[in-house]
């Protein structure tokens, strides 16, 4: 995940992953839990999620 970056411009939430040069659009939960993804399992994630 080292490559991934996110930001943030008012209210709209944006990554970029540097590999491949796109830059996505997320919504706010992504842009949140983006992290969590090089800390976590992805189950640990999905049981924090609800």
């Amino acid at each position: 995940m080292n490559d991934i970056h996110k930001f943030r411009r008012d209210d709209e939430y944006f990554m970029l992953d540097v590999s491949s040069g796109v830059i996505h659009v997320v919504d706010k939960i992504i842009y949140d839990i983006i992290d969590e993804f090089s800390k976590d399992k992805y189950e640990h994630i999905a049981k924090n999620l609800f």
